[in-house]
């Protein structure tokens, strides 16, 4: 699983996180598997990059980190960042974030919350999940 190359991502200068995510789930590849797929947001065209088209405004400034929290070094990591500065935002304006939850196994009877309860404004564009079936439990 590509559980320990993590992304951060803040904005306008916050030291809390507002993306903090395994790499290969915020881009769409959960439990680890690449596979070609093209939505409107996320990609990986050939099966083997990430790429993501999703806006991320911000006021004044940015701050982007890949940290390698494993034991593995990675020799390469190729990475390409477009922005542009100057833009007007209003003050109501949104900010991206993702959020990374996991739980090893689920409770039997128990819905499962793919969201928790959120305040304020802003809009959900969707979710990740990697699902792998315990075949010990499985009911009759």
């Amino acid at each position: 699983m590509q559980l320990g190359l993590k992304l951060y991502i803040y904005w306008n200068g916050e030291t809390k996180p507002a993306v903090s995510d395994p790499k290969g789930y915020f881009f769409g590849m959960g439990l680890g598997e690449m596979y070609p797929f093209e939505p409107a947001f996320f990609s990986n065209p050939e099966g083997r990059s990430y790429n993501c088209f999703l806006p991320m405004p911000f006021k004044n400034g940015m701050k982007i980190m890949l940290t390698n929290e494993t034991d593995t070094s990675k020799s390469v990591i190729f990475y390409d960042v477009d922005y542009t500065i100057g833009d007007n935002h209003n003050k109501d304006q949104l900010y991206s974030h993702a959020y990374y939850r996991r739980e090893d196994s689920a409770e039997m009877r128990k819905d499962y919350e793919f969201l928790p309860k959120l305040e304020g404004s802003g809009r959900f564009l969707g979710v990740n999940i990697g699902l792998k079936a315990n075949h010990f439990n499985s009911i009759n």
